[in-house]
């Protein structure tokens, strides 16, 4: 993926990380098309959202857990329009305090319009066998 995505992708993670709205925000200006699908066995999975959706989400994350750290493990580039990343995701609730982590493959998609998807997964091969071929 070209360097000036990955960098908007990078800024996206460390907005998330310090709770900056103003940066989420700002992302999803940036790449109004953008769309997050949650991986399907998490608990309470909302699915597919848009920008404005993100957003909404991201604040009820930041209302339920007190501590929510995601750090990027691994970068893996697959060509011009696909990444991925492996992260670790850090979380304490904020209702009793009990940490929790969890390991996940992060695909992201350029499309043909500049607009950036994630698609989250358990495991690297499953993210990278939902890349279809060229």
């Amino acid at each position: 993926m070209r360097p000036e995505y990955l960098q908007d992708i990078r800024r996206l993670y460390d907005s998330m990380n310090r709770r900056d709205i103003d940066g989420l925000r700002a992302f999803g200006e940036r790449y109004p098309g953008f769309s997050w699908e949650s991986a399907e066995d998490e608990v309470d999975s909302p699915g597919r959202l848009d920008a404005h959706d993100a957003l909404s989400h991201s604040r009820e994350l930041f209302e339920l857990f007190e501590e929510l750290q995601t750090d990027i493990l691994e970068t893996i580039d697959l060509g011009s329009d696909h990444v991925i990343l492996l992260v670790l995701h850090r979380v304490r609730g904020a209702a009793g305090g009990v940490p929790g982590e969890r390991r996940e493959a992060h695909l992201w998609t350029l499309g043909e319009d500049g607009t950036l998807s994630l698609r989250e997964f358990r495991s690297f091969e499953a993210a990278r066998d939902a890349v279809a071929p060229a």
